[in-house]
């Protein structure tokens, strides 16, 4: 999944992304040991740009889904940000459902 800013520039690629709540979910498998410098950098431009974001491991998913599963629902009950609306409204603009959403 690209994600982009406010103003419609790509920041990064992601797993898996919420629009409406503005959340970035990462997985890291085995490689992500050896990327971790990119992974870094990357959730840097993610945070700034008002994304907000969480990680797992496999360890995670596969020996804590109970943990993962409350973090991510608590995430996406949180109140949203007047930024992560925003990026939401650019994400669909991009997609061209802004319209298609409206009109429900």
């Amino acid at each position: 999944m690209n994600l982009c800013d406010a103003e419609g520039q790509f920041v990064a690629r992601a797993d898996l992304y919420y629009p409406a709540a503005g959340l970035v979910l990462e997985y890291d498998g085995g490689n992500h040991r050896d990327r971790l410098i990119e992974d870094n950098r990357r959730q840097n431009l993610l945070v700034n740009a008002g994304f907000r974001l969480l990680r797992f491991t496999a360890a995670d998913i596969y020996g804590r889904p109970d943990v993962v599963q409350a973090q991510v629902r608590g995430a996406l009950l949180a109140p949203k940000t007047r930024h992560s609306s925003e990026l939401a409204r650019v994400w669909r603009r991009k997609r061209g459902i802004e319209g298609q959403l409206a009109e429900r």
